[in-house]
C-alpha cells in the first residue's frame, strides 16, 4: 500500500510537469504567431514598397514548356508560409523569391530558391509553402500545357 501511495505520487508530479510544458509552449506558439505578419507572395514584375505592402493580385506569368510564350497563371490557393521560430525569436526579416514549373493540372512541380535575404533563414518555409498552392489548370490554344520559370517572391515581415 506505501509503495502504491509512492507510485501515485511520482507519476503526478511528471504528469503535473507535462501539462506546465504543454501549457508553455501552447502560449509561446499563440505569442508568436501574433506577432507575425505574412507579406503576400508576388509576381516578379510587382515590387513591394510602403504604400503597397500586400498586393491585390496574384497573377503570376510563365513560359509555355515547347512554344517558349508568356502567359499569366491564377493562383486558387496559396496558404502564407509560417515564420521560422529562430527568424522571430531573433527579429529577422526577409524575402525568398523562389522559382518553379506548373503542372497541366495547375500543381506546382520542383520549386528551387533564386535568391534569399538574409539566406538560410527562411528558404525552408518558403518552399513547404510553395509546394502546397494551386493555379487554374493552364491554358495555351485551348490544351492544357505545362508552365516553366514562374518566379515569386515572399516577403517576411514583423510588425
Amino acid at each position: 500500500l506505501i509503495y502504491l501511495r509512492k507510485l501515485t505520487m511520482k507519476y503526478s508530479l511528471y504528469l503535473f510537469k507535462l501539462i506546465l510544458l504543454f501549457s508553455f509552449l501552447v502560449a509561446f506558439t499563440s505569442i508568436s504567431y501574433l506577432n507575425a505578419q505574412f507579406v503576400a507572395p508576388t509576381s516578379p514584375s510587382s515590387e513591394l514598397n510602403e504604400d503597397n505592402a500586400i498586393p491585390s493580385s496574384s497573377n503570376d506569368t510563365g513560359t509555355v514548356e515547347g512554344v517558349e510564350e508568356t502567359i499569366n497563371l491564377k493562383r486558387v490557393f496559396s496558404e502564407p508560409p509560417y515564420y521560422p521560430r529562430k527568424a522571430l525569436r531573433l527579429g529577422y526579416e526577409g524575402y525568398v523569391n523562389i522559382q518553379f514549373d506548373i503542372a497541366k493540372d495547375g500543381t506546382v512541380l520542383d520549386p528551387y530558391v533564386v535568391e534569399s535575404s538574409p539566406p538560410g533563414v527562411f528558404e525552408r518555409a518558403a518552399i513547404k509553402a510553395v509546394r502546397k498552392w494551386v493555379y487554374e489548370a493552364p491554358v495555351f490554344n485551348g490544351q492544357n500545357v505545362n508552365v516553366k520559370n514562374v518566379t515569386v517572391k515572399l516577403g517576411f515581415n514583423l510588425e
